[in-house]
């Protein structure tokens, strides 16, 4: 068995898979635009193409901020790009992407409100899992050990063969060696 990531690995490879993504539903989109084009006349096709370009490019350039390590600036992206474009596909991902920049700069109580956003107002996102394992270490940081064990138990349980179940486990076995 391969061993788990540690926590900055896991930043990186989801930002990873986060920007092939992207990468992948910007071509679709170009097909998808140009097929449209086809049907529709070309001036609703600009003004719906130049909607979701706007779009895509806002969470892009967040993200890219986030990437960049540039935590204040990309805060502040998504924080605009989820008042802007609140019923995004991308408004998951970006609520996600922002309570994990507030985790990083250790803003803890804000990082569990914003984590909390992902589980509560996007409940269908596979971004839940994710935030969900977040919640636990935001816990964890805050001295909430209780809260902590609580949901790193409960995902190890309800996602036992899932890399956030492994990545729970190593948590947990950190609150039992430092007898918390």
């Amino acid at each position: 068995s391969k061993p788990l990531p540690t926590e900055s690995q896991d930043l990186s490879e989801s930002l990873a898979e986060n920007e092939e993504r992207l990468k992948n539903e910007q071509n679709q989109g170009q097909v998808e635009n140009a097929d449209v084009a086809k049907s529709k006349g070309v001036t609703s096709v600009m003004r719906e193409t130049q909607d979701s370009s706007d779009t895509t490019n806002a969470y892009r350039d967040a993200f890219l901020l986030l990437k960049q390590g540039r935590y204040v600036e990309s805060i502040e992206a998504f924080q605009q790009f989820l008042s802007t474009y609140p019923n995004s596909k991308y408004a998951a991902n970006a609520q996600y992407w922002l309570a994990e920049a507030v985790y990083v700069r250790k803003q803890y109580a804000q990082a569990l409100i914003e984590f909390s956003k992902v589980i509560d107002d996007y409940p269908g996102s596979s971004k839940v899992s994710d935030a969900r394992l977040k919640v636990g270490y935001t816990f964890y940081e805050l001295g909430r050990w209780k809260e902590s064990r609580e949901i790193l138990t409960q995902l190890r349980a309800e996602l036992p063969d899932s890399t956030v179940a492994g990545l729970a486990q190593q948590r947990i076995e950190r609150l039992e060696r430092e007898g918390r």
